[in-house]
């Protein structure tokens, strides 16, 4: 796929993530969030030859956003965007995260309230546009 291709379905990924937040399956909106981020991260990190996470992987978003701020010349912002994402959306980050035992205990099977799949979302709006800014600069 051509870099606008694969920022074109970061786009879609993020119309698909404010779906799912209207139907209230506020996970998979983030993971949507998440995918689109990264999506355009890779865009950015084929552009200027650093290498990526190996297909369906993600990686930590905020180490990858670090190095494209300082190798593809992204806005510091990118930065604090994608911890937003790897903070709120990585359960793998959280190693006492349980969702059988939230819902067993009686808490909700959501890990994540509709103001957090807003808020990814949100953040990952913000990296796909600037990645895509970047990209028309070049």
């Amino acid at each position: 796929m051509s870099p606008r291709a694969n920022l074109a379905q970061a786009r879609d990924d993020l119309a698909a993530a404010g779906a799912r937040i209207e139907e209230t399956y506020y996970e998979w909106a983030g993971q949507l969030a998440r995918e689109a981020a990264s999506d355009a991260f890779r865009v950015m990190e084929d552009e200027v030859g650093l290498s990526s996470p190996p297909a369906g992987e993600i990686g930590t978003l905020a180490e990858r956003a670090r190095a494209l701020v300082d190798q593809a010349q992204l806005p510091s912002a990118v930065v604090a965007r994608a911890e937003v994402l790897d903070e709120a959306l990585d359960p793998a980050l959280e190693p006492d995260f349980d969702p059988g035992l939230a819902r067993r205990e009686g808490g909700s099977e959501d890990y994540l309230t509709e103001e957090d799949a807003r808020e990814a979302r949100e953040a990952a709006t913000a990296i796909v546009d600037a990645c895509r800014d970047r990209l028309e600069q070049a």
